[in-house]
């Protein structure tokens, strides 16, 4: 780890509750989140530097989306959490009118669950 990366380790658990987990300050998991929002970045090697299990940092990082910013490489983005709605144009045959009368169409599409706060 570089020094920088030493530092933040050190100053990024606060705590520890009854249970045994681990509290953490803000400022650090912020900072552990947006170094894995970097391009080419792996979120594991990220959390096996500082000590955290992956799937909580991608809990961490899914919490951030969540909040309705993200910062990647230095820019803001916000998430436009309206639906899209994406127009579907179908043409019949026209050679065959008959045949176009016994075409049956199938259209499935798989949408991520809709999640509103």
């Amino acid at each position: 780890m570089s020094e920088i990366n030493t530092e933040l380790a050190s100053r990024l658990v606060t705590g520890r509750k009854r249970d045994g987990r681990c509290t953490y300050d803000p400022k650090a998991k912020a900072e552990i989140v947006q170094a894995c929002l970097q391009p080419g970045v792996s979120v594991a090697r990220i959390g096996m530097q500082y000590g955290i299990n992956a799937n909580l940092l991608r809990s961490w990082i899914g919490k951030r989306h969540k909040a309705g910013s993200v910062q990647l490489a230095g820019s803001v983005r916000r998430v436009d959490p309206s639906p899209v709605f994406v127009p579907l144009q179908i043409e019949t045959a026209k050679a065959h009118p008959a045949a176009a009368q016994a075409v049956m169409l199938r259209l499935h599409v798989r949408l991520p669950p809709l999640k509103r706060t």
